[in-house]
């Protein structure tokens, strides 16, 4: 499994690319700490992972 530095809605954050559709928040980078109250970015937060244009949107894993 990879790990990949990206963003989410403007929050640095690390995230391991669990296969090429999902991935997984392993820790926030940000040194703001308001940004540690952000839900979306919180590690474990399952996210649909976007590898061709490298962006990330939260997704609904039903």
């Amino acid at each position: 499994m990879e790990l990949v530095e990206s963003a989410i809605e403007g929050v640095p954050v690390q995230i391991r690319v669990v296969n090429g559709k999902s991935a997984s928040v392993e820790r926030i980078l940000s040194t703001n700490p308001q940004d540690y109250l952000t839900g979306s970015c919180q590690p474990g937060q399952v996210l649909e992972y976007r590898s061709f244009d490298s962006k990330l949107a939260q997704g609904n894993k039903e």
